[in-house]
C-alpha cells in the first residue's frame, strides 16, 4: 500500500486487541478503496477539456490538506505511551476531561 492512508503501526496503536484485526482490514480496505478512486477519476479529470491537469492535481492536494487536518486535529500523539495508556485516551478518562489534551509522560 502507498499514499498518505493509514499506516499499520498508527492503526494497530489506536485500536485494543480485541477489535484490532478488523480494524486493520478495514484500514486496509479503505486505503485500497482510495487508491482505486484515485486511479479511476485522474483519467477523466485530467483528459477533461473543463477541469485538465493543474486543477486535477489542485482537486487531490486539497483533498490530501482536508485528511492531513483531520489527522492533526482528531488523532492524539501515541508516541511514548503504551497501549493501556492509548486505549485509556480513547475512553475518555482523563483527569482533564479531554481524552486529546492529555500530556505526554
Amino acid at each position: 500500500m502507498s499514499g498518505p492512508g493509514p499506516r499499520p503501526l498508527a492503526i494497530s496503536r489506536l485500536f485494543p486487541n480485541k477489535v484490532r484485526g478488523r480494524a486493520m482490514s478495514a484500514a486496509a480496505l479503505t486505503v485500497r478503496v482510495s487508491c482505486y478512486l484515485v486511479a479511476l477519476t485522474f483519467p477523466m479529470l485530467n483528459d477533461s477539456p473543463a477541469i485538465g491537469p493543474a486543477k486535477t492535481f489542485w482537486i487531490y492536494a486539497l483533498v490530501s490538506l482536508v485528511s492531513f487536518l483531520f489527522v492533526l486535529a482528531a488523532i492524539p500523539e501515541t508516541k511514548g505511551r503504551t497501549l493501556e495508556q492509548i486505549e485509556t485516551i480513547w475512553r475518555g478518562s482523563t483527569a482533564a476531561g479531554n481524552p486529546l489534551s492529555t500530556p505526554r509522560p
